[in-house]
């Protein structure tokens, strides 16, 4: 049968960085510049799926973007540090910790679990 090890590794691909939002409410950007639209809000504790990081900014993967009317295209930034505005850092890369440390017995299957768990609810809120 085939090997277990092609793409069920808790679907974590090196491409996709997690970061947290450790600021009390961060917005969200059509474009990664000051001057960018708000497009949408992410709040503290909230962990986005990143696509790419660029001269400061995290672009949202399409799992993290931003719900509500306000959302328009498909181009969402976050800047990670609000230092130039007297924020401080407003989101922390968390790609390497995992949450489920805890699980350690048999964390790849949890992992997978959780994630198509993930899956199965995107859309719905």
């Amino acid at each position: 049968g085939p090997s277990p090890k092609g793409g069920l590794d808790g679907g974590r691909s090196p491409t996709k960085r997690m970061f947290k939002v450790i600021h009390s409410k961060v917005v969200v950007r059509s474009s990664p510049s000051l001057s960018g639209q708000i497009v949408g809000v992410k709040y503290s504790g909230d962990v986005v799926r990143v696509a790419a990081v660029q001269n400061g900014w995290v672009q949202l993967a399409q799992e993290s973007f931003p719900k509500g009317r306000l959302a328009k295209g498909n181009s969402f930034w976050m800047l990670i540090d609000g230092s130039q505005l007297k924020l401080g850092v407003l989101l922390k890369d968390v790609s390497g910790e995992d949450k489920s440390s805890d699980l350690s017995s048999n964390p790849k299957r949890l992992l997978f679990g959780r994630v198509v768990g993930d899956c199965a609810c995107f859309g719905k809120d």
